[in-house]
């Protein structure tokens, strides 16, 4: 498998172990972007934690969200 989907496919899987529980605890807080789409603590949580992720293991690469 070529590294990139390998890194991408393990980001993916962070942010479903991140947000998977706390959807289905139903344990997140609602809230609304700028745009007045919705966001949740959730949402934020794991984009949170994808950037550092990225931004540690790919510092070349940057990360806009």
């Amino acid at each position: 498998m070529h590294p990139d989907l390998e890194f991408a496919l393990s980001l993916a899987d962070d942010a479903d172990a991140f947000t998977l529980p706390r959807f289905e605890a139903a344990d997140f807080t609602l809230g609304w972007k700028d745009d007045r789409s919705e966001v949740t603590e959730a949402d934020r949580g794991a984009e949170s934690l994808l950037a550092a992720r990225v931004l540690a293991e790919r510092p070349e690469h940057g990360f806009f969200g």
